[in-house]
């Protein structure tokens, strides 16, 4: 059989030449590949097809490795690359070219959740781009700060499930902060937003 025997000329009947291409297709075996899946039902076979999954490179994406370690993609808060403190190399920026391997572990989470969050630390109402340890990112059970100074931003919430953390990632974009200093009435605040 060709596909001429499959042309329907004008005022020709179209049934005959649809029957043909079904024996045609009858002839072949479906063969399943990765993300095609099969259903044999009485009245058929259903193809399900589901396109290959998608890695979306973002600013402050957060991987984790084995479930001891988490890796961040490069972001900026203000144009300042934050640190993070590797397992077994001291502090690195995220732009090193080894990417640091923040330690993470489920005994730090509360009720089985934990974060990674972008803490930085104001000095005279700003950000300071000389100070080191203006940025950091950091592994923690609760978002509360220790002081008036410093602001705490999640980049990825961590839901443990029997000692292997699932990442749901909050921040997709590089960041901009701003500072509210305290006043009579009310505590400080820190304001951070898409940049």
């Amino acid at each position: 059989m060709s596909i001429k025997d499959l042309r329907v000329k004008p005022g020709d009947p179209v049934l005959p030449a649809w029957e043909k291409l079904l024996k045609f297709i009858e002839r072949f075996k479906i063969i399943p590949s990765p993300g095609i899946r099969l259903t044999q039902m009485s009245d058929g076979t259903y193809i399900t097809a589901e396109p290959p999954r998608q890695s979306f490179a973002h600013p402050f994406r957060v991987a984790v490795l084995g479930g001891n370690y988490a890796t961040i993609e490069l972001g900026t808060v203000e144009g300042i690359v934050p640190f993070a403190k590797d397992a077994e190399r001291g502090g690195l920026k995220l732009d090193a070219p080894t990417p640091p391997r923040l330690r993470i572990s489920e005994k730090d989470s509360k009720d089985g959740v934990s974060y990674v969050a972008l803490r930085v630390v104001t000095t005279m109402g700003g950000l300071d781009p000389e100070n080191s340890e203006t940025a950091e990112v950091v592994h923690v059970g609760k978002l509360t700060r220790r002081k008036e100074e410093e602001g705490l931003q999640p980049l990825a919430m961590l839901k443990w499930r029997s000692g292997t953390p699932e990442v749901f990632q909050i921040v997709y974009h590089s960041l901009g902060h701003y500072y509210v200093v305290k006043t009579e009435a009310r505590g400080s605040r820190h304001l951070f937003f898409a940049k």
